[in-house]
């Protein structure tokens, strides 16, 4: 069996026509980009044969896309990486476009200011929230459009979480 093995691994290797580059496309979340940045520098440093195309985008964006391109005919992305893992069986499984996926990370929700914003002096010396400070004149906040991308939701529902802690649940955001 093992001189099979050794004369088909002969085979390839003599009638093959020598190394060529093979592309691999990558469809990430916006928030992931620094670390596959990495990861395609060290694996083409590795394996100068794979060029590696990287797309970032909003994790729903990206699913969206993928199912268009493969629903138009044309090339997906190889691999998908969200950084919200519940999008692929859910937005993925039923149309058979996916069938399994592995969580390899988590993400955690983080409000950052500025000590010049105003109430940023009230919300270091705890005479106010961030949620009262933050829905009060001139303050102002963002976040990325909910239908694209997970941040985007799990803010809206970090606001909703907080009205409800402070039983203030008519506030307008």
């Amino acid at each position: 069996m093992a001189l099979i093995i050794m004369a088909l691994a002969l085979v390839v290797t003599m009638f093959g026509c020598g190394p060529q580059t093979e592309t691999l496309t990558i469809s990430h979340a916006g928030s992931l980009k620094v670390p596959f940045e990495q990861l395609k520098a060290e694996f083409e440093k590795q394996d100068p044969n794979v060029d590696i195309v990287l797309e970032s985008g909003g994790s729903a964006e990206i699913i969206s896309r993928a199912i268009a391109q493969e629903q138009a005919g044309e090339n997906p992305p190889d691999i998908i990486a969200s950084a919200d893992y519940a999008l692929i069986p859910e937005r993925l499984y039923d149309d058979g476009y996916a069938d399994w996926y592995i969580a390899f990370a988590r993400n955690k929700m983080v409000l950052c200011y500025r000590d010049d914003v105003p109430g940023s002096q009230d919300m270091a010396s705890g005479t106010r929230t961030w949620y009262d400070v933050l829905r009060t004149a001139p303050v102002s906040y963002g976040h990325s459009n909910p239908d694209d991308d997970p941040c985007g939701y799990r803010m809206l529902l970090v606001i909703q979480l907080a009205q409800k802690y402070y039983h203030d649940e008519a506030a307008d955001f």
